[in-house]
């Protein structure tokens, strides 16, 4: 007659990242078992590493915070907790789990503004290892639908050129790991809050103050645009300054289209 261990928790399925490490390895003796080893597999099952080892005086719910769990990030971690008296008859093992990576975006986050179609520097601290590449992704919607900007090193910094044309209170950007298949969390993988996608405008003529424009002639004033003010239904209104800018009390134009 043998004792029993039954597993809680990991069973299999989970996403568990890397940080923090706190997560809680459960599980529940039955009979004369006092000495347990927690062991950890991140190929499978194919080898197990010591985690801890637990002595318990009497059967009973128990659990081991993983303090100790590793920066390798894998797609095939098993948990696997065993009589130390008899391991090859009374233990039992989780279903595959991941260890993922966490990605900490620093930049673009909540209060941010990016400069539509220019360039601008996403920055995230890596948590992990074993995650050679990222996939870079931003959202103009808050996060319902996102595009790809692309696969890169995972260096902590990738310039961002072009930066979309969309004009956008509703800015999001993403960091994956591209091995995953899983749906990507949130909660450690996305910029905290909401950036501003903003247009640009350069004057370009007049611009230096060099120019010289006679009294009731014709000029045009022209401009180079930056973002897709149309469709974010934005339009211009020209002013006109006799006092070096000091104040713009003339209206040249109102409603006109930036692409003009």
């Amino acid at each position: 007659i043998v004792g029993g261990i039954t597993l809680l928790e990991p069973l299999g399925g989970e996403e568990w990242p890397v940080t923090p490490k706190t997560r809680l390895i459960r599980y529940t003796t039955a009979g004369t078992i006092t000495n347990i080893d927690l062991k950890y597999s991140s190929n499978g099952g194919s080898t197990y590493s010591l985690i801890a080892s637990k002595t318990h005086a009497a059967p009973g719910t128990f659990s081991h915070t993983w303090a100790t769990m590793p920066d390798a990030t894998t797609l095939q971690a098993r948990v696997k907790v065993e009589d130390q008296n008899n391991p090859s008859v009374v233990f039992v093992q989780s279903g595959i789990f991941r260890v993922i990576p966490v990605f900490d975006i620093t930049q673009p986050e909540a209060g941010h503004v990016v400069t539509a179609e220019g360039s601008y520097t996403i920055n995230w601290t890596p948590q992990g290892t074993g995650v050679a590449t990222v996939r870079l992704q931003y959202s103009t919607d808050g996060g319902s639908v996102w595009t790809t900007i692309g696969t890169v090193t995972n260096s902590g910094a990738y310039s961002w050129n072009p930066t979309p044309a969309t004009i956008t209170g509703q800015g999001k950007v993403r960091v994956l790991d591209p091995t995953n298949p899983t749906v990507p969390n949130p909660t450690i993988n996305a910029g905290a809050g909401l950036f501003e996608i903003r247009g640009k405008l350069t004057l370009v003529i007049p611009s230096d103050g060099t120019q010289l424009w006679l009294v009731n002639d014709q000029r045009y004033i022209t401009w180079i645009k930056q973002g897709n003010f149309a469709g974010a239904g934005h339009s211009l209104r020209l002013l006109y300054s006799a006092n070096n800018g000091s104040t713009f009390p003339t209206t040249v134009a109102t409603g006109v289209a930036a692409a003009n």
